[in-house]
């Protein structure tokens, strides 16, 4: 290997202290990593979406009853998954979804309706004083 000359350069009083100037060293060779994307195999199918999440939202915030079952069949769907049984999973998370739009819809009718009533009833101080202006 050939090494290169440094030119002499004036050390400072921290160079002087430490024993000298710093080493020199050869330039590093530049090394490239990459790395292959690796495939599942083509055999094996893409698991379903087991809709867990969705569930634990309509169990809180929709219909309970409702959300109870679809929590259930989430947690089947992701145990069928874990044992490799696909049409089981298929099966599963597919009811999991229908019974969490299920909860939905209800939830929001019963949401309507909640708030209907609690609007009615906000206004019926209004109704009498209508019909005493109509009496007089």
């Amino acid at each position: 290997m050939s090494e290169k000359l440094v030119e002499s350069v004036p050390l400072t009083s921290k160079q002087e202290e430490a024993g000298g100037p710093p080493p020199v060293y050869p330039q590093q060779p530049v090394v490239y990593v990459s790395q292959q994307a690796i495939a599942p195999p083509s055999g094996v199918p893409r698991p379903p979406n087991d809709y867990l999440v969705m569930s634990i939202m309509t169990l809180l915030f929709c219909f309970w009853p409702l959300g109870i079952v679809a929590l259930l069949k989430s947690i089947e769907a992701r145990g069928a998954v874990a044992r490799g049984d696909y049409t089981a999973a298929q099966t599963a998370s597919k009811s999991a979804l229908q019974l969490n739009r299920l909860a939905i819809i209800i939830g929001t009718i019963i949401l309507f309706f909640i708030l209907a009533i609690i609007g009615l009833s906000q206004l019926s101080w209004i109704i009498p004083l209508a019909v005493i202006r109509i009496n007089q």
